[in-house]
C-alpha cells in the first residue's frame, strides 16, 4: 500500500504497518509488498530461505523469480560467496530522489 505526504509516496510496511519513504533504506518483494529496515530480510535469512526451497524438491523456482532450479542454486552459491566475502547484513536499498 501507498499513501502521500507533501506528495512523496510513502510505502506500508507488511510486517509492523510503519509507513515511511521511498528513499529510506527497504526491502521490496517481486510481488509488490515492503519492509521497512528493521523487519528487512539478512542475506543469511535469504540463503536459509533458498537453502529450504532447494531442499524441497516439489518447489517451483518460478516462485522466487528464476526460470530454472539452476538458476537459483547460481544465485545461492553468489549469495554464500557474497557473504563469506563481506559478511551478514540487511537486504535494503533506498529510491533515489528525483533532482
Amino acid at each position: 500500500m501507498t499513501d502521500k505526504i507533501d506528495n512523496e509516496d510513502l510505502l506500508t510496511c507488511e510486517h509492523c504497518g510503519k509507513s515511511f519513504p521511498g528513499t529510506e533504506p527497504h526491502y521490496a518483494f517481486s510481488d509488490g509488498p515492503w519492509l521497512c529496515e528493521e523487519h528487512a530480510p539478512s542475506l543469511s535469512d535469504a540463503i536459509a530461505q533458498h537453502e529450504q526451497f532447494l531442499a524441497y524438491g516439489e518447489n517451483d523456482p518460478v516462485d522466487f523469480d528464476y526460470e530454472t532450479r539452476e538458476d537459483m542454486e547460481a544465485a545461492l552459491a553468489d549469495m554464500k560467496a557474497d557473504l563469506d566475502a563481506n559478511g551478514d547484513r540487511k537486504l535494503v536499498w533506498a529510491d533515489e530522489v528525483a533532482a
